[in-house]
């Protein structure tokens, strides 16, 4: 009968360990049974025993459980997450970018899975999802699963708009900035020191209202002293997200939303976050290896979103870069040996300093082969100023 024909398939098929092929079509055999409505009663018990093949070793099996899943999805009574768990799909999702793939079909697909979950559209029936609402959401992700966070991010123009895109970056670079003012405070309240303040104007890119919101529905991530962890991951997300959407950018009907970003991230924003987490490095007895590797994958990803834009629109970077380069002489060794100046560099390059660039490494690999020490640092200035 067709209980033993599909306990056959699910018991047998499914998890026939000499043929990912006879995986596969086992899988995609279950997808084609339930377009018939039918079979939904009997299929229900039955799929979640399909769900481990979401972690098999081959892509075609795993993709298969997606496009299942998928298919779930759109059936009226049942939920694609009682056939595999979500925690198991987020964890499948951060794997696949472990893999080097995170860009492939399994994260394309996995993205279209999840992207209602973590970006969800107004819906004139129910609720209207606002912005505050999809931060909410967002900062969850980013906090207990950054890696798939990142991986969801990478593939994320591949289901949203770009007006949807820019906004979230927007939104997001603002929640950055109310994390870094918030750190500041807590250290002022810590030391009571006015040679301590290192306020900014940073929160004038963050409406009130917003911050309020913000900090009402993440008081516990704001109260927690510190978290570079998540400034960096949301610093990363936003670097991410703008690489995704680029070129569309550059077209005439997104230049609305090519002008948003330019005003967020123009003047001294980028310069006053980049330099909030290059000064930890400066204070480096006070931090674990891990924070100082956060810090630096906070620079880096400020460093790679300042290259979408002209070096003109943002103020004091390229002197604070140039600042940094010039003062390698002057740090211990120790410590320099664990600093990346490679991403400096690359963005003095896209700022048109190729050339100065140049000359500096010429003359400094001069003088090493000469056993010379020189005034290298202020060559380099003098020559990139």
């Amino acid at each position: 009968d067709i209980q033993s024909l599909l306990n056959l398939i699910i018991a047998k098929h499914a998890s026939d360990a000499t043929s990912s092929n006879v995986r596969a079509s086992a899988v995609v055999a279950m997808q084609t049974l339930l377009e018939e409505e039918k079979t939904h009663a009997v299929l229900r018990p039955l799929l979640p025993s399909l769900g481990n093949l979401i972690h098999d070793k081959t892509d075609k099996v795993r993709l298969a459980v997606v496009k299942l899943l998928l298919h779930v999805k759109k059936i009226r009574g049942m939920k694609y997450y009682h056939v595999v768990p979500a925690h198991h799909l987020l964890v499948r999702l951060e794997d696949e970018g472990n893999r080097g793939n995170p860009t492939g079909p399994v994260s394309v697909a996995l993205t279209d899975l999840l992207s209602n979950s973590f970006f969800p559209l107004s819906n004139t029936k129910k609720k209207v999802v606002t912005m505050t609402d999809i931060i909410n959401r967002t900062l969850r992700l980013l906090t207990d699963n950054p890696g798939a966070a990142l991986v969801f991010y990478r593939n994320a123009s591949s289901k949203l708009s770009v007006a949807s895109i820019s906004k979230l970056i927007a939104s997001l670079m603002k929640c950055l900035v109310m994390f870094i003012e918030e750190e500041k405070e807590q250290c002022l309240e810590k030391f009571c020191s006015d040679d301590n303040n290192t306020s900014t104007p940073l929160l004038d890119v963050v409406p009130e209202d917003d911050s309020k919101r913000l900090k009402h529905t993440n008081a516990s991530l704001f109260k927690e002293a510190n978290n570079v962890a998540l400034m960096a991951t949301i610093a990363e997300s936003v670097s991410i997200l703008w690489d995704s959407i680029k070129n569309e950018l550059s077209k005439s009907q997104n230049e609305t939303f090519n002008e948003l970003l330019k005003e967020i991230f123009s003047g001294n924003v980028l310069t006053e976050v980049y330099d909030h987490f290059a000064s930890k490095f400066e204070n480096e007895e006070d931090f674990e290896d891990s924070k100082l590797g956060d810090c630096f994958r906070a620079c880096v990803a400020i460093l790679h979103c300042a290259g979408k834009l002209d070096e003109p629109n943002i103020e004091g970077l390229r002197t604070q870069i140039v600042k940094n380069l010039a003062s390698l002489k002057s740090i211990p060794e120790e410590k320099r040996s664990k600093m990346n100046f490679s991403p400096s560099v690359s963005l003095l390059c896209v700022w048109g300093m190729t050339e100065n660039v140049a000359y500096c490494l010429g003359s400094s690999i001069a003088l090493y082969f000469e056993g010379e020490s020189g005034e290298q640092d202020v060559e380099f200035c003098q020559q990139s100023n």
